[in-house]
């Protein structure tokens, strides 16, 4: 009996969890999508939900590390700037992977929770081969999460940069 009730009760939070996820959707993107190197050339990292206000964000992103490499720490803009987890730019080097978790800053009153096409923050790549060939920077959908301002976690697609380095 108590097997069956353990199942139900993890069973049911599963369940829940699911719904929460399709409450609303969101994309993911870089802007611009596309680049010409070599010469430093800058990304922006936009979320868009619509009209759901985005109150954080855990996303990653992956590049081709032999081909290109951040020329700097990833810059936080926009509306949620309290950066709880960040990859530095030396370990997003050695891995090619980048992780950004950001959400609304802790102030009183709480500010209200962006819409639309929001920056999240901006990244510059550089050249480290001088083979003409393109590349992508894309997201890591499986992990991704969009959370809305009720703090329900969002259906995530996302559209990848390319990058042609010359």
């Amino acid at each position: 009996l108590l097997l069956v009730l353990g199942a139900g009760v993890g069973g049911g939070r599963l369940v829940q969890r699911w719904r929460g996820r399709a409450a609303g959707a969101g994309s993911l993107s870089f802007s611009p999508a596309t680049a010409t190197l070599p010469g430093d050339k800058s990304l922006d990292l936009v979320v868009n939900a619509g009209s759901e206000g985005i109150s954080g964000v855990d996303v990653e992103f992956t590049f081709d590390r032999t081909k290109v490499q951040l020329a700097g720490e990833v810059q936080v803009t926009g509306q949620l700037t309290q950066v709880l987890v960040q990859t530095a730019a030396a370990e997003a080097n050695a891995t090619g992977r980048v992780r950004l978790a950001l959400g609304l800053p802790l102030t009183q009153p709480p500010p209200v929770a962006p819409t639309g096409n929001v920056v999240l923050a901006q990244v510059v790549f550089h050249a480290v081969t001088t083979a003409s060939t393109t590349t992508m920077v894309d997201w890591d959908l499986a992990r991704a999460e969009v959370v809305n301002g009720a703090g329900t976690i969002l259906t995530v697609s996302g559209t990848g940069a390319t990058l042609t380095l010359n």
